[in-house]
């Protein structure tokens, strides 16, 4: 199907276009791609609510606060869903996560030593590749890949050292995939 923004083409089941973010019909998607996933978080947030309402609202003293859910998916990789909660709010985030059955993600301590990996880029076709060198970094459950708007971010920690980078990258790039082998993370992209 094509998108009728942009006209690339794109999957039946896709409910935004993933080279112009224009949104497609929202109930088509959802429960294909993530199952009970939102049906869990929409009923979490009509819980939350309803908790404002009856201990936390207004009139007591005012009150700041939210809750973040971000779902991240790449491919090949089951999605990874982030709970952060700020002011009023922060407390409640153990009980969110055990509401929504999300295991608390691995969080790294401060590194003594932060570095920037060595890096090749090389373009082939339409898709950029960047092979970075992160010495001591074994597993992928230690490296996080990030593709923002017109940046991508990539951390990868190896004991008490972190490596770093932030590439600048075309606008409407997609991340493709990305994978650490052998202390060599490389991650691809298409534009």
């Amino acid at each position: 199907m094509r998108c009728s923004n942009c006209e690339r083409t794109m999957e039946e089941d896709w409910a935004y276009c993933p080279y112009c973010g224009s949104a497609r019909r929202r109930s088509a998607m959802f429960p294909s791609l993530f199952g009970s996933l939102f049906r869990d978080i929409e009923e979490e947030f009509r819980r939350l609510d309803r908790l404002f309402e009856t201990e936390l609202r207004p009139g007591r003293e005012p009150f700041f606060g939210g809750v973040d859910i971000s779902i991240v998916r790449g491919p090949g990789r089951e999605p990874d869903i982030r709970v952060q909660t700020h002011g009023d709010m922060e407390g409640y985030e153990p009980e969110i996560r055990r509401n929504l059955k999300i295991e608390k993600r691995q969080t790294h301590p401060p590194p003594d030593h932060v570095r920037e990996p060595v890096t090749r880029m090389r373009e082939e076709g339409r898709r950029l590749i960047f092979e970075m060198e992160v010495p001591l970094c074994k597993k992928e459950e230690d490296v996080e890949v990030r593709k923002l708007r017109e940046s991508l971010e990539v951390k990868a920690y190896a004991g008490d050292t972190a490596y770093f980078k932030l590439f600048r990258i075309p606008k409407g790039a997609r991340l493709v995939s990305w994978k650490l082998e052998d202390e060599k993370l490389t991650v691809v992209l298409e534009t």
